[in-house]
């Protein structure tokens, strides 16, 4: 019996089943995103639409996330808030390898920027924050879109 334990344990630590960073991605989609507010018990702050994007999904983890997706045919960003007690990157892309960061008295953000995407995350009155592109664009881009974002 030990040792079946011991291999399960083993098995669900190489799957990541344990690993207490993993976040988790809101699957309830709704209609708008004032229905998405009610069921997650806090408001948001965003673009109505974002210029290039034609396309707006809003899913909601009730009361723990929202996120909001913007996307067009071959690109996305996804907004994401959460009620944290400290800095969370929420994003669900656990790469620390950050490239700048910005304060301009309310918050701090982050950028990460790679071949393939780049993000914001940033925690401002117990709520964290995180903006991710599929496609990356200047460096202030993301910083922009995060003064829209409360």
């Amino acid at each position: 019996m030990k040792k079946i334990f011991s291999l399960l344990l083993i098995l669900s630590i190489l799957t990541g089943c344990f690993a207490s960073d993993q976040v988790g991605k809101p699957t309830k989609e709704v209609r708008s995103l004032e229905e998405a507010i009610e069921l997650a018990g806090f408001s948001i702050t965003l673009p109505t639409m974002i210029d290039g994007f034609d396309t707006i999904t809003y899913k909601v983890d009730p009361d723990i996330m929202i996120e909001v997706t913007y996307e067009n045919n071959d690109d996305y960003i996804i907004i994401r808030k959460q009620p944290t007690k400290a800095e969370v990157n929420i994003s669900g892309h656990l790469n620390n390898e950050f490239s700048g960061s910005w304060g301009d008295g309310k918050y701090t953000i982050f950028h990460l920027y790679d071949q393939y995407y780049q993000e914001s995350v940033w925690y401002k009155d117990g709520y964290s924050y995180s903006i991710y592109k599929k496609k990356t664009e200047s460096q202030d881009y993301l910083y922009d879109l995060s003064k829209q974002v409360s």
